[in-house]
């Protein structure tokens, strides 16, 4: 192999490191959001401190999965065709949808014992997320994918300005503007939007961009230090405005408003610029590449674990135990099914294998 070819191999493998390692702290993290269901009752005393801390705290997640698209594949005609693309997203993504969509229903019917319903209303249902709600995800990651082809088209030269462009476009009219009117009580004309980066668009160009640039270490601090912020305002307004109301209020809430914006986009900067050889060694960068394949059976399958293990184990969901530890238990009975399920040849479809 020539130097260059040589580079390009590493740089790739880098890459493919510490990706997987997000992705497994993303699946991880999805988890902690689901164990802390609580939050959204409202509870009082330290008891709400601690479920909005965790609701906070992990609310990145979602946001990632769609960067670690824009990091993966808006440079995919470098590898194969459009048509090779598709096949690869259907096998990846839209296989296991519709496998743990039809699972949900017969599981609502035969185990929360649902009214059956006529089919029409049940393919709606699915398309809704009405018989897992987790599985929401799919529906904009498949609008994502459906868009990467055409955002694709940018030319190599041209990606990384049209990218950056867009994505402070709006992060200034869909993420900030919208929010600071919410705030002073005026009327935002949602017209001023940019479309181009509507949505959850805005985390795949975040996500190549942060992918393919090298960011000085002092712009990286800055970084670090809105993320921090984005979360604060997160926490602290929510807490402010829920406990004068009554309620939780959700005015600091969504995942592309600004301060989840700015959270998200500082946990990928550090996840790319940590020294995992360093800081976890081979082994343990293997350990994760490994986990990285399971997430998806991972996701796919938690949302049931968490709600059949506190029946019948009994076990008091308002815990700190369940909230804290909780995760990590059900994580790890999930990657054992995943493990299991990618041993079948035929099976292992229904977690992207």
């Amino acid at each position: 192999m020539k130097t260059q070819e040589l580079q390009n191999v590493s740089s790739t493998k880098r890459r493919s490191n510490w990706i997987n390692i997000l992705n497994v702290c993303a699946c991880l993290s999805v988890i902690f959001l689901h164990c802390n269901g609580i939050f959204w009752t409202f509870p009082s005393g330290r008891l709400w401190y601690t479920s909005n801390f965790i609701e906070t705290f992990f609310y990145w997640p979602v946001p990632i999965f769609f960067m670690v698209a824009g990091a993966t594949l808006l440079d995919y005609r470098d590898k194969y065709s459009t048509k090779v693309f598709f096949q690869k997203r259907i096998a990846r993504a839209m296989v296991p949808f519709l496998f743990w969509s039809l699972f949900s229903v017969l599981y609502r019917y035969n185990i929360s014992r649902w009214k059956q319903e006529p089919i029409i209303d049940v393919l709606i249902g699915i398309f809704n997320s009405k018989y897992c709600s987790v599985y929401w995800f799919y529906i904009p990651l498949f609008a994502i994918y459906i868009s990467i082809p055409f955002l694709a088209l940018v030319t190599k030269e041209l990606k990384i300005k049209a990218y950056f462009y867009a994505a402070v476009m709006a992060f200034a009219l869909n993420s900030s503007l919208p929010l600071l009117f919410d705030l002073l009580k005026l009327k935002y004309n949602p017209s001023i939007r940019i479309p181009i980066a509507e949505g959850y668009v805005i985390y795949v160009f975040i996500g190549y961009l942060i992918a393919n640039i090298n960011i000085h270490p002092k712009y990286r601090a800055l970084i670090y230090l809105l993320a921090i912020m984005g979360w604060a305002t997160h926490f602290w307004g929510t807490s402010i405005l829920s406990l004068s109301a009554g309620k939780v209020i959700t005015t600091f809430k969504g995942y592309v408003k600004a301060p989840t914006v700015l959270h998200a986009t500082g946990i990928m900067v550090a996840c790319k610029n940590i020294d995992w050889e360093k800081l976890i060694g081979n082994r343990g960068m293997a350990i994760f590449n490994n986990l990285s394949k399971y997430t998806l059976g991972i996701y796919c399958t938690h949302y049931y674990l968490i709600m059949y293990c506190p029946k019948r184990f009994d076990i008091e969901i308002r815990s700190i135990y369940w909230r804290g530890l909780g995760p990590f238990i059900i994580f790890s009975l999930c990657l054992s099914l995943s493990v299991l399920i990618g041993k079948i040849p035929f099976v292992k479809k229904v977690i992207g294998l």
